[in-house]
Order: C-alpha cells, then structure tokens, then sequence
C-alpha cells in the first residue's frame, strides 16, 4: 500500500527568496531517502511506497518525522489519520512543521 504525506512549513521569514532556501534544503532531506509527488507553496506531498500496515505507516510518519525537528506532539484519531506537529526544527528559519497522513484503506472500509 501506498500513502500520501502532507508537510507543511511554516516559516519565521516573509522573504520569498528565503522561503525557497529553506524549502529546496527540506527538499534535499526527503529525496535521501524518500519520492516527492508534489510540491505546492509551502506544502510538499510525500508518498511512502510498499508500506505493509497502517501501524507501519504510523511508525514510518514518526521516523521520518525526526529527521526535521524535535518535541512532536502527535493527534489525530489512531485508526485513520496521523497528525504531527513541531515548533523545534532542525532546520533554522523554519518556525514550525505539521505533517499529516490519513489512513484512507481503514476509512473506505469503516461502516
């Protein structure tokens, strides 16, 4: 199975030119280890690929996660979605970082 991560950036700068520093440095930490399907403002959509649970996918969201900051506080309801959220990035000039993912083969199924 296949899943969809959506970060998003949340930076100290109104600077253009800044922002896109500091997306193309996010950008280059991802492509070391991750496939990139779309990069929208301030938002970059990450597909996790051949993931064999959800509980794997939730593991692998944490994983990743920790690779851009620290002090993730983590929402969301367990069996459909994830949602992690982080004012501690690695990464200066990033104010904070919110990385969601839904669990959309248990929401298909869910009666």
């Amino acid at each position: 199975m296949n899943y969809s991560i959506y970060v998003i950036l949340h930076f100290e700068t109104k600077k253009e030119h800044t922002k896109i520093k500091l997306m193309n440095k996010v950008k280059k930490i991802i492509e070391e280890e991750y496939k990139i399907n779309q990069i929208e403002g301030n938002i970059i959509i990450v597909e996790l690929e051949n993931i064999s649970t959800w509980e794997y996918c939730v593991y692998k969201i944490i994983d990743f996660a920790q690779d851009f900051g620290y002090q993730w506080i983590i929402t969301g309801s367990i069996n459909f979605e994830i949602s992690l959220w982080s004012n501690d990035s690695k990464i200066s000039g990033i104010k904070a970082m919110e990385i969601n993912c839904s669990n959309n083969y248990e929401c298909a199924n869910f009666t």
